[in-house]
């Protein structure tokens, strides 16, 4: 019976609104860790020593501390205290990846061996992974929500527009995008620096969108081309 009723609840929380969202957040924290730990853009930054305790825990550890209000609400069921710390968790992280490349950014007048322009390309190589996961979180909060309240679907203006949402043959009557979707979108954003296949509908996924292709723009382009002066 206790198996039973386990793996009742197993289903219960597979099935509950935000699972995906929730896992996509542990990986970008995650993300977040390696690249505080692993970019050579940091070695010599000594975060305990040059910056005070509030900062200091907010760099370190504010990061866990919001995950684990996150994964709290998730399992409690409080969906709107959930949906606030995941927009708060994914704002702090958002900001650190506009750390990263300003920090890339200052670097580069000091990569003038050819290891350093090695070290520069993995540290953009990982802060361009963390730019496309976090703007896939950032259209999935803002778009998928909606579907997930039905009472709000037929009333809430578009964020996004599928090619299965105008022709059904292509993704069936009820389609509607799952995650994989807003990685493809993100992706292609980060690649093609514009709209592919989907449109961007709404103003405020225009605004994401432009700061997306833009933080992609100096990464694969300044960054590369610094490299590539390097090794030359």
């Amino acid at each position: 019976m206790k198996l039973v009723r386990a793996l009742r609840r197993i289903g219960e929380w597979r099935s509950r609104p935000g699972l995906s969202l929730l896992l996509a957040l542990v990986v970008v924290t995650a993300l977040d860790d390696i690249r505080a730990n692993v970019l050579t853009i940091y070695e010599g930054i000594r975060i305990a020593e040059e910056f005070g305790p509030i900062v200091r825990f907010a760099y370190t550890d504010g990061s866990h501390v919001l995950l684990a209000v996150v994964a709290t609400c998730w399992f409690l069921g409080l969906q709107r205290a959930f949906r606030v710390a995941a927009l708060g968790l994914l704002g702090l992280v958002t900001f650190f990846l506009a750390l990263d490349v300003g920090l890339l950014i200052a670097m580069l007048g000091k990569r003038t061996s050819q290891g350093g322009a090695f070290a520069l390309l993995w540290d953009a190589a990982l802060v361009w992974t963390a730019n496309v996961l976090i703007f896939t979180i950032w259209y999935w909060m803002l778009d998928r929500w909606k579907y997930d309240r039905p009472e709000r679907l037929a009333t809430t203006p578009h964020d996004f527009w599928f090619p299965q949402q105008e022709i059904p043959a292509l993704g069936g009557e009820h389609w509607r995008p799952s995650f994989i979707d807003y990685l493809f979108l993100a992706f292609n954003t980060s690649v093609a620096f514009s709209v592919t296949h989907t449109q961007f509908i709404s103003a405020r996924t225009k605004v994401l969108m432009m700061v997306q292709a833009l933080t992609s723009l100096v990464i694969l382009v300044i960054l590369g081309a610094r490299v590539v002066n390097i090794i030359d």
